[in-house]
């Protein structure tokens, strides 16, 4: 299981997720990432199986993505693709349950501009997020936007469940957040706070964590770019300007240090093996 949490504002777009990978048979893995950076528009995170096609998860959902056009058509794909690989499983449907988490920037029809939003491409989820006793033979699509008159939304989680008291208080500081125009760094960090505190009581959910900010300033961006990576609760973190996207890895107590970043997909090339600069660092990808 995981725990993936998108936040929204007019602003900016966060997506966080831990990265705990558990086993049946062995100690778990802390230090997975389960993200892609997708160009400057958004990422994609998961909840679920770990591997697909053999190779791991965050991989093979980058290279689903990649030369894909952006916008709905990249997830339509990544549906169908997604549908094909789980049918070629032999697992139990109950083994098979997963769910990707997109978030970014797109456009709405009668919406003016880029519009923050949160899309699930799911084969085991209810239409509250709850997840089914057994997951589907097709994967599907479910979509969440930020209205113009809201000022700021977390989305429903994805993965572990969260109690209901949990998310009134986080969406109320979210939104509190988003109506003073904050930095991301303060909404950013009562996510990864909800998360900590679910996963002391859920031993699939893990401390150690991967954010992804998507300023709207930074959406005309084209790769190779500076993507910003640090560590969130650094002073220097806070400071992250909004002209570029930037990746906080948040390590937990005991967690692996992390070395790094995320995939990165933009048009037909992916970009792996960034490294990881010290906070509000800058890495420029290579050609």
């Amino acid at each position: 299981m995981t725990l993936v949490f998108c936040a929204l504002n007019h602003d900016f777009v966060i997506l966080v997720s831990d990265r705990r990978v558990t086993y049946t048979d062995r100690p778990p893995i802390e230090d997975r990432n389960k993200g892609v950076v997708y160009a400057a528009i958004g990422a994609v995170a998961y909840s679920g199986l770990a591997e697909i096609d053999g190779q791991s998860t965050d991989r093979w959902l980058a290279n689903a993505l990649k030369g894909l056009p952006m916008g709905m058509d990249a997830i339509f794909r990544l549906q169908k693709s997604a549908t094909s690989a789980f049918d070629r499983m032999v697992l139990d449907p109950r083994s098979k349950r997963h769910a990707f988490v997109g978030a970014g920037w797109g456009k709405y029809a009668g919406a003016t501009g880029l519009v923050p939003g949160q899309i699930i491409v799911s084969n085991a989820l209810d239409a509250n997020g709850g997840w089914l006793a057994e997951a589907r033979s097709e994967f599907t699509c479910t979509g969440t936007r930020l209205s113009e008159s809201s000022v700021g939304l977390v989305c429903n989680p994805v993965g572990a469940p969260v109690p209901e008291d949990m998310m009134v208080e986080l969406r109320a500081d979210v939104e509190h957040c988003s109506a003073r125009h904050t930095s991301p760094y303060p909404i950013m960090r009562r996510l990864a706070e909800t998360i900590w505190a679910v996963s002391k009581s859920d031993c699939t959910v893990g401390k150690s964590l991967l954010a992804m900010v998507f300023p709207k300033t930074a959406t005309s961006l084209t790769y190779p770019a500076k993507l910003k990576v640090g560590v969130a609760y650094t002073a220097d973190a806070r400071k992250s300007s909004l002209d570029v996207p930037w990746v906080c890895l948040i390590p937990g107590d005991g967690a692996q240090d992390v070395t790094v970043a995320p995939f990165i997909v933009y048009g037909d090339r992916v970009f792996e093996n960034l490294p990881l600069l010290p906070a509000n660092g800058i890495i420029e990808s290579k050609a």
